[in-house]
């Protein structure tokens, strides 16, 4: 993942390995991932990073 800090994912994986039930995506542009879309809409982020990259596979919804 360019420009993304790979400890900037350990909460994340933390959660993912601890059995979480649900991520809430935000509606923030990560630019270092994904330039045109919000991390709610970005393939890039949801399929990429949490489900490819993290092993996330239970639900994600974006933040109210």
């Amino acid at each position: 993942m360019p420009n993304s800090p790979k400890k900037d994912l350990l909460p994340f994986k933390a959660g993912i390995d601890a059995g979480v039930d649900g991520i809430m995506v935000t509606h923030i542009v990560m630019q270092a991932i994904d330039d045109t879309y919000p991390a709610s809409l970005s393939h890039k982020v949801i399929t990429g990073v949490l489900r490819q990259k993290l092993g996330y596979q239970a639900s994600s919804s974006p933040m109210a």
